[in-house]
């Protein structure tokens, strides 16, 4: 390992990047957090899994309790849906088992963001 050239300087600008890099995702998390406040009560492992898994709202269904007091998670619905519905959210859960109807149902498009 001593005997690599340039092993140090490719060290510390391997160190300055991902510094770089890691600021960029800090800063990209805050904003996502300022666009939908409730993010803040998120830690960012659980907001970088909402991210990623924006298209899969069952992932994203796990955090829901984390964000809204008394909210357990939401009843989903993939039966039957047109081409360009993932899913349905028809009703919310409370922690208690208490199942809360919607007036209207919430569709999950394909290519929706968490946020919309």
């Amino acid at each position: 390992v001593l005997n690599i050239e340039n092993l140090q300087r490719t060290l510390e600008r391997l160190s300055n990047l991902m510094n770089v890099i890691q600021k960029a995702l800090g800063d990209y998390l805050e904003k996502q957090r300022r666009e939908f406040s409730r993010f803040y009560f998120l830690g960012d492992d659980d907001l970088l899994e909402i991210m990623g898994n924006a298209s899969e709202p069952g992932k994203v269904l796990g955090h829901l309790s984390k964000m809204f007091a008394g909210i357990a998670s939401a009843r989903l619905s993939t039966d039957e849906l047109s081409e360009d519905t993932l899913a349905i959210l028809d009703a919310m859960v409370s922690k208690d088992g208490e199942i809360v109807p919607f007036s209207e149902p919430i569709k999950i498009l394909h290519g929706m963001g968490v946020k919309e």
